[in-house]
């Protein structure tokens, strides 16, 4: 267990002294008000290190006489005078309201979930390196001078070794707020807002026990969204769908609260989040490279090559959410994320709008996307099934070939004046069928000539 020595008298003004330990604490409620920051321990194996008010500058280091934060006397990648960290705070600036949301939990339950921004930027660290075995900062070495470690940026004390996790000294940068009870965000330590969209917040967190990254999502019911049970669908589905192209739900946490609040942080300002009667909170698999949508916007269209190996990824995904007799309905290029640049990897996510079907149940509420929807549900069928996911889907891959709203076989006849394969086409046009029993399968996709070669 590690010791923290803090408020430590020498000569004539008080000091903090933070020893590191030999082992990372479980999560706990704590009051984080005397700290200015903390830099969480990315090793399991070592505690946090907590930067205190009224200190702006902590030596780093394996000497006790010189420094604020004292490393064990075994971590020979520290030296005796490793570096020296000068921690700035920003002035506060007036808060302005940005957006408040209100959803209906049930007939006695709101949830009020309510944005401020302070506009005034993230405090910084100022690193300055003293040592032969390197200060690295999210893998790149300080050298000389003085560089900037800003929030949620990974700082390490020494080069990370390959063969010793002891040796592997490395830590985030976070904000640190004020106390909470509640049990998911005692556990997680909340960096940055992500998104928000129909039924919620996305924010990036760290997990303070294995010290990964993950994703929170704060669920705002009610909003848009008729059918109380959603959630608890959501929730149920999710949890049991298990596979490398699905994004994993790790945890959730329906109870209400009391009143509480805690800090986020955004690249150049503080967002404070406060809930009213706690909305409920998933927490999920985090993808580090945002979605399908975010990548046409900034690269344009994809060549077939790279169209067919997300394709491969997501009817695999498909294949089995259908074995699983579960229907996604709400397949777009949003909720395909992307977890790997090189290799290309992603998965699907967000299955607030799934639900569970067998042989005799039929989808019967239309809430999906619009640009993706099958032509059964925009003419209001009586029942539609798994076959809507197909349609989606082959609208989703002629959209990443031609970056237009074009459907049907207008767009098929762009794609042959492209270039692209016969085979492509062939897979694209028979999952764009307007009649559903003519659509191909995502089981038998996968056998399409298309993916051979995949």
């Amino acid at each position: 267990m590690a010791e923290t020595q803090q408020n430590t008298q020498k000569t004539a003004e008080t000091q903090t002294e933070t020893q590191a330990g030999t082992q990372k604490s479980s999560y706990e409620i704590e009051d984080t008000e005397h700290l200015n920051a903390r830099l969480m321990s990315r090793n399991p194996m070592y505690p946090d290190i907590d930067l205190p008010k009224g200190v702006t500058t902590y030596n780093v280091g394996r000497k006790p006489r010189v420094n604020d934060i004292i490393m064990p006397q075994d971590w020979k990648r520290i030296s005796g005078q490793h570096c020296i960290l000068k921690y700035q705070e920003h002035p506060p600036k007036d808060d302005l309201i940005l957006g408040i949301s209100v959803g209906q939990m049930s007939s006695l339950t709101f949830c009020l979930l309510m944005h401020s921004i302070n506009q005034n930027p993230d405090p910084i660290i100022w690193v300055e390196d003293l040592s032969q075995s390197g200060t690295f900062i999210n893998g790149r070495r300080v050298g000389e001078g003085n560089q900037i470690l800003h929030v949620g940026e990974e700082i390490c004390f020494g080069k990370p070794s390959q063969h010793d996790p002891a040796e592997n000294h490395s830590y985030i940068f976070c904000k640190v707020g004020r106390p909470t009870d509640h049990p998911l965000l005692c556990q997680y330590a909340v960096q940055s807002m992500l998104s928000s969209g129909t039924f919620g917040v996305v924010y990036k967190v760290l997990d303070k026990q294995t010290s990964d990254w993950a994703a929170l999502k704060v669920i705002i019911t009610g909003h848009n969204l008729h059918d109380p049970r959603a959630l608890e669908r959501e929730v149920n589905i999710h949890g049991n769908l298990v596979h490398e192209n699905i994004i994993r739900l790790y945890a959730h946490h329906e109870e209400p609260g009391r009143l509480r609040e805690f800090i986020i942080s955004g690249s150049d300002m503080t967002i404070a989040t406060w809930i009213v009667i706690l909305a409920p909170v998933l927490v999920m698999e985090l993808a580090e490279y945002g979605d399908l949508q975010e990548y046409l916007k900034t690269h344009g269209p994809l060549s077939e090559s790279l169209t067919r190996h997300i394709a491969w990824q997501v009817y695999q995904a498909v294949a089995f959410t259908h074995s699983m007799q579960v229907t996604h309905r709400d397949l777009k290029p949003e909720n395909i994320l992307i977890t790997s640049l090189d290799p290309f990897f992603v998965k699907i996510a967000d299955f607030g709008l799934a639900k569970a079907v067998d042989g005799r149940t039929f989808l019967k509420t239309f809430c999906g996307t619009q640009n993706y929807v099958a032509p059964e549900i925009l003419q209001g069928a009586a029942g539609y099934g798994q076959m809507v996911d197909i349609y989606s889907l082959g609208v989703i891959f002629l959209f990443c070939m031609t970056g237009k709203w074009v459907l049907d076989y207008e767009a098929l006849a762009i794609l042959e004046v492209a270039g692209v394969s016969e085979d492509c086409i062939d897979l694209l046009r028979r999952c764009v069928q307007p009649r559903p029993q003519d659509r191909i399968s995502a089981k038998d996709a996968l056998q399409h000539p298309w993916f051979r070669g995949e």
